[in-house]
């Protein structure tokens, strides 16, 4: 258990880290999860951690798994840890791990806005 200030950036930053290392092994067989947790905010206040999350199907899987989750942070953590709440967030945008070839062009149009005349002066379109 760390000797931080509870509320302290070291605090924050060590929960953080167990945080990240239970993700690791108490979501290693949720796909839904295991990942995206990684990129999802997560803060601690008052002795309970806040989770956003963005669908029903993540909250459902992450309520299977919320009384490891606790016994993971209470164990490897700090044992005055109250709670997990999942929150949802059907606004966030989901990071993309896979691209097609339309999320590609946008990317490249991005880095280099000159792109779209490149492509017409040579009359190339995407595969459908």
């Amino acid at each position: 258990m760390p000797s931080f200030i509870v509320g302290s950036e070291k605090y924050n930053e060590a929960f953080l880290s167990c945080w990240n290392e239970m993700i690791d092994i108490v979501f290693e067989d949720v796909q839904t999860l295991r990942i995206p947790l990684h990129n999802y905010p997560v803060e601690v206040n008052d002795n309970v951690a806040r989770v956003i999350l963005r669908n029903q199907f993540q909250m459902d899987d992450f309520a299977m798994k919320k009384n490891a989750v606790l016994q993971y942070l209470r164990s490897h953590f700090d044992e005055r840890i109250n709670d997990v709440i999942p929150e949802m967030d059907t606004t966030s945008e989901a990071k993309k791990y896979i691209l097609d070839e339309k999320d590609k062009l946008e990317v490249l149009r991005q880095e280099n806005p000159d792109i779209v005349d490149f492509m017409q002066t040579l009359n190339l379109r995407l595969k459908n």
